[in-house]
């Protein structure tokens, strides 16, 4: 039987009366202007592609900003996720992570939307972000907004459970050339460089690094990593601006271990590059329209010989290739003195190839065409109506609808409640939807090997259906600017229909001696809940934030092919049921700046090749100096990283030991 699951009644009472006692203050048409409500919070764009104040915004929204990175002593974009309610990071690896928003992943976090500066980075072939190897240095991000829930009608299937926008800073803001050396615990070691400047009407930079380090004390995971990565930005004229993206990374990544035989130790060898272009006009001041073209290319080349129970070897060739080919018309306007509209037509080219995974050295492709539109309308002083959709038609797939209606009612100058509603889709992956797994032994000719009968370790027999998320979520934003302080909340409840999970089959080819899995949409679920976010920001010397989520899971997915639904709960499921995250700093007059982070993580399973975790903890403390000398100046600083960290990461083998390191930063202008 399923749980019924009943929302927390003292939250839905709490913002009941809030809403109610808020909505009978006395208030003139002039004390509730858009000013008052909106003179001093954060802009957004992500959420609707439109420019708009926090407190209009149809979603939750996490902003890491640049005070933020820096204080939280993160050295990769996945452990920035740590701040945001909700967000489950696993680390796979010393050099492989994940990152997903209210869990149900394994180690490719399929249902994320990651875009950097509006290119999509995540990969068609197999899922996921290959974190690691993204050719874009930490220092170069201005912020990070982080799109808490579904956001298919402004970015399209896999914005499923929610977007990471990041966004890097202008060229034109970071003149000269800087430099940047950290070192180690784990033989950590990282330099990078950023030359800037400005050429006539071209703001460029350019930045390089290099990245190594031996990984987790207990595991074969050492890396090395090399980047670059271009941004320039022209303006032709006060009306025409370019903006030309080039990036490439390469890097080595030991892999598996001695003692595994299902996992040899060998090295993986990785490279990723990309080009993106776009064009705005500015046909006046709220009229203007873009024009996107990007590619993205993955490489993955991994090679590993298993004993067989029959003869030779059972050989894996985990080559994996991809290739995106996106373009997009967008046209920001406004009707009329109301209407906000962005609107746009988009097409996509996907291809990717793996022998190991799909059965052929052949590139499988698919073909997306799109189109959105989102829409703002304050419909009085008090209330914005924000209403947008994505039609997307896939090869192969019937055609998909994602809409969205919120309404936000402003009761006073600082209190806005927020209902929204709408729906998502996952597609599968190329590899979820072409898997055919095979195990070979090495005797044959690799030539003829798909001529011979072969054991199957996955495969994939139907036309799946994309997975369908419908959400419902009540949210709060408080924002008091005399106090320097915001406070976000919801409630929350997203119902996942046509899960994509594979079930156990047999075969008479090799009974008992392995499982087969086949790709199917068999289950579903529900997720519930509530989270908080706090940013308080007294002075510009202090900076607080917090933040907390409770999560409930109950639904079924097939096991075994052919047999009843079994019931998941929360407990067996990769879903933590309370997580925590709290961030302070303070800045000294003379310069000197302390900070401190602490996460909290309920018991949790992750899908895949992770395992059963208890209750986490773990702590970061970092302490900085600037400097000032003729010519230059520049910042020193010393962090220790995963301070009580005594229980895996992902891996119940996995035990990230407190670390410190050492970082020097340099800056010619």
């Amino acid at each position: 039987m399923m749980k019924d699951h009943k929302t927390n009644p003292l939250i839905i009472t709490a913002l009941a009366s809030g809403m109610f006692f808020t909505s009978n203050a006395v208030m003139s048409a002039e004390e509730i202007s858009e000013d008052l409500f909106f003179g001093d919070i954060p802009v957004v764009l992500t959420a609707t592609r439109i420019h708009q104040p926090l407190q209009s915004s149809p979603a939750s929204i996490t902003v890491i900003d640049r005070d933020m990175i820096e204080a939280s002593g993160a050295r990769v974009i996945p452990e920035l996720m740590r701040l945001v309610p909700g967000f489950q990071i696993g680390m796979v690896t010393g050099w492989r992570y994940t990152a997903s928003y209210h869990g149900v992943a394994d180690q490719y976090a399929r249902d994320m939307q990651v875009l950097i500066d509006g290119r999509s980075v995540y990969d068609p072939t197999h899922g996921g972000v290959a974190w690691s190897d993204l050719p874009i240095s930490i220092e170069d991000i201005q912020r990070i907004e982080v799109i808490r829930g579904p956001n298919a009608a402004a970015f399209g299937s896999n914005s499923f459970a929610g977007i990471i926008n990041i966004i890097t800073e202008h060229p034109s803001s970071q003149q000269g050339v800087t430099t940047a050396v950290t070192v180690g615990g784990g033989r950590t070691r990282n330099l990078t460089a950023r030359f800037a400047d400005r050429m006539d009407k071209l703001d460029y930079r350019l930045t390089v690094s290099y990245d190594d380090g031996d990984g987790l004390n207990n595991k074969l995971d050492s890396f090395d990593t090399r980047k670059v990565d271009f941004r320039g930005d022209y303006s032709l004229s006060e009306s025409d601006r370019f903006l030309v993206k080039m990036g490439y990374s390469n890097g080595l990544r030991e892999e598996g271990g001695t003692s595994n035989a299902f996992n040899p130790e060998r090295t993986i060898d990785t490279s990723i590059n990309y080009q993106q272009f776009r064009w705005n006009r500015q046909l006046a001041s709220d009229n203007e329209f873009s024009i996107q073209f990007y590619h993205n290319y993955q490489l993955n080349r991994d090679f590993y010989e298993l004993p067989s129970p029959y003869t030779g070897l059972w050989v894996g060739l985990s080559h994996i290739e991809s290739h995106r080919l996106d373009l997009e018309f967008q046209h920001n306007l406004t009707l009329g003195e109301d209407w906000k509209i962005a609107w746009g037509l988009g097409a996509r080219h996907d291809r990717g190839k793996s022998l190991w995974l799909m059965g052929s050295d052949d590139w499988i492709s698919r073909d997306q065409v799109r189109a959105f539109i989102n829409a703002e309308n304050p419909l009085t002083e008090r209330l914005t109506l924000n209403l947008g959709g994505m039609i997307e038609k896939f090869e192969d797939k019937e055609r998909l609808f994602s809409p969205r209606l919120a309404l936000n009612f402003h009761a006073d100058r600082q209190n806005t409640f927020r209902i929204a509603s709408s729906r998502a889709y996952r597609m599968p992956t190329l590899v979820d939807q072409h898997a055919q797994v095979y195990i070979y032994d090495n005797s044959l000719d690799v030539a003829s090997l798909f001529g011979t009968t072969l054991p199957v370790f996955y495969h994939t027999v139907e036309n799946l259906r994309p997975q369908k998320m419908e959400s419902f979520e009540i949210g709060y934003i408080g924002s008091f600017p005399k106090m320097g302080m915001t406070l976000d909340a919801k409630l929350f409840r997203e119902e996942i229909t046509d899960l994509i999970t594979t079930a156990k089959y047999s075969t008479s080819l090799s009974p008992g001696l392995y499982d087969n899995f086949q790709f199917v949409n068999g289950g579903f679920y529900t997720l519930s809940g509530y989270e908080l976010e706090l940013n308080w920001k007294p002075s510009p010397n202090i900076l607080l934030h917090a933040g907390f989520s409770h999560i409930d899971l109950n639904g079924a997915k097939q096991k075994v092919l052919g047999s009843p639904l079994a019931e998941i709960t929360s407990i067996e499921e990769p879903v933590s049921k309370h997580m925590f995250n709290l961030l302070g700093s303070y800045r000294f007059s003379d310069g000197l700046k302390v900070s401190a982070a602490y996460y909290r993580t309920a018991q949790l399973e992750w899908s895949g090749d992770g395992d059963p975790l208890p209750d986490t903890t773990r702590a970061t403390i970092r302490v900085s100096k600037p400097f000032r000398l003729n010519g230059f100046d520049g910042e020193t600083s010393v962090s220790v990283e995963n301070i009580g960290m005594d229980e895996g990461d992902f891996d119940s083998e996995n035990l990230p030991e407190a670390r410190l390191y050492l970082q020097a930063k340099m800056n010619w202008h």
